[in-house]
């Protein structure tokens, strides 16, 4: 259950915090993962949305 609270605090301290810690697991790697997965989805779909709508401006 330690293990668990110590591990949690690591997550919410940032990324650069496991590291320094010297206990980057496969559960900090999953949260790293998908935070980079999750801003990827977004920055993709605000360009694809920005070129929509420039496409949709000249088109008239």
């Amino acid at each position: 259950m330690d293990h668990r609270i110590r591990n949690h605090r690591n997550l919410d301290a940032g990324v650069a915090m496991p590291y320094k810690m010297g206990s980057f697991n496969p559960t900090d790697a999953n949260y790293a993962n998908m935070t980079l997965t999750v801003v990827f989805i977004v920055l993709t779909g605000a360009a694809l949305l920005t070129a929509f709508t420039i496409m949709k401006t000249f088109e008239k």
